[in-house]
Parts: structure tokens; C-alpha cells; sequence
């Protein structure tokens, strides 16, 4: 895998097309990452509580010899934590 990359000797920007002050370009560009990888964990997220609920419907009407799944102790596992996570992701990027 080649993971070379591309360099722009003194590229010509127009005024026009400049995202914030020259020199603000890096800083923009790792917001942006850092917005896309939250934005990508709560979509993680709401996968991981569409999977848990699906999973427990079938738990719920499933037929077998064991005990229903009622009668069965609660999981431990839900997605509270992650979506503590992502709580207080939102309330650090909202303060600075």
C-alpha cells in the first residue's frame, strides 16, 4: 500500500475561497476532523442500540428448551456508558 502523499509548492488560493484567516488552515481542518469522528461514534451508537433491541426481541420470542428469556437474569450490557461518552464529548466541544 502506497501511502505517499501530495505536495502544492506556494499554491495561488483566491481570496474568496479561503476558509478563516491564512495561516488558520490547519487548525480548521483538524475541527473538522474532530467533528467527523464524534459524529461518527454517535452514529456507532444508535447502530449498537438498533442491534441491542433486535437482539432482545429475538431473545423474547425465541422457542428452545431453556427457560424463556424472561425468566432469564437482565443483561448487564446496554449502551449508557457510550452514550455518556458522547454527552460529555458534546459539552468539551461546545466550551472552547
Amino acid at each position: 500500500m502506497n501511502a505517499g502523499g501530495s505536495f502544492l509548492l506556494e499554491p495561488v488560493v483566491p481570496k474568496e475561497n479561503l476558509l478563516g484567516e491564512p495561516g488558520e488552515g490547519l487548525q480548521i481542518a483538524l475541527n473538522v476532523l474532530n467533528i467527523g469522528r464524534f459524529k461518527l461514534g454517535a452514529a456507532d451508537l444508535g447502530g449498537c442500540k438498533a442491534a441491542l433491541g433486535h437482539t432482545v426481541a429475538y431473545a423474547l420470542e425465541r422457542r428452545t428448551a431453556w427457560p424463556k428469556a424472561t425468566r432469564l437474569p437482565r443483561p448487564r450490557s446496554s449502551c449508557s456508558p457510550a452514550r455518556a461518552g458522547g454527552w460529555r464529548c458534546t459539552r468539551r466541544s461546545t466550551a472552547s
